[in-house]
């Protein structure tokens, strides 16, 4: 098989992005309630069973994180997104519990 077509990286990757100042686009795939409980600051929250109906939001060219509790529902949604033409997708593949950042409610 050829190699996937996004990028895997850590939280504490994106955790120091954020703290830089850096604007990013951070998609949380958790259920509602699971992001109720807990979300990176700023993350838009899209279930994974919803995320085809709102690919249309972003732009193809953007860079998009995407983050759920463990990296499993996050590395569907990279598959998803990079199958629909997304070219700079990244997975949080150790999501929210490799999280140390701040955590909004």
């Amino acid at each position: 098989m050829g190699s996937k077509r996004y990028q895997d990286v850590v939280a504490r990757q994106v955790a120091e992005r954020l703290r830089s100042g850096e604007n990013l686009i951070i998609i949380d795939v958790r259920e509602p309630h699971e992001f109720a409980a807990g979300h990176i600051p700023g993350a838009i929250n899209i279930p994974l069973g919803e995320l085809r109906a709102h690919l249309d939001r972003f732009s193809p060219e953007a860079e998009i994180f995407l983050v759920c509790r463990s990296g499993v529902r996050s590395a569907e949604a990279a598959r998803i997104m990079a199958g629909s033409g997304f070219r700079r997708i990244r997975n949080i593949q150790d999501g929210m519990l490799g999280w140390e950042g701040p955590i909004a409610k």
